[in-house]
């Protein structure tokens, strides 16, 4: 059984490396914050960035996009751009040639 202190270190890395976000914990999504409109759009470009890299699952980047939307304030276009510039940059992300 992991102690407290291994269990907020393993959270701390995994907010470090994006799996999970800086609004909460594991149960939280933000997700349920947006209203339908935001949310159809944070969904639509969720799918463009996991057809585009290939990486994350479409859930997985959605996830993303709407933390920064509901728990940074960030415009739905500005975190898509800020998005795939991260995950642009990532060593796991691959990417299409003609991006190269």
């Amino acid at each position: 059984m992991q102690t407290e202190r291994e269990s907020s270190e393993r959270v701390r890395e995994f907010r470090e490396r994006g799996v999970l976000g800086s609004g909460g914990g594991p149960d939280v999504d933000p997700r349920e914050q947006l209203d339908a409109d935001t949310l159809g759009g944070v969904n639509r470009y969720g799918m463009q960035l996991a057809e585009r890299f290939r990486g994350p699952s479409r859930g997985a980047y959605a996830k993303q996009l709407a933390e920064k939307v509901a728990c940074q304030g960030v415009g739905l276009t500005a975190a898509v751009l800020e998005t795939n510039e991260e995950v642009a940059k990532g060593t796991d992300a691959i990417q299409p040639i003609a991006t190269l």
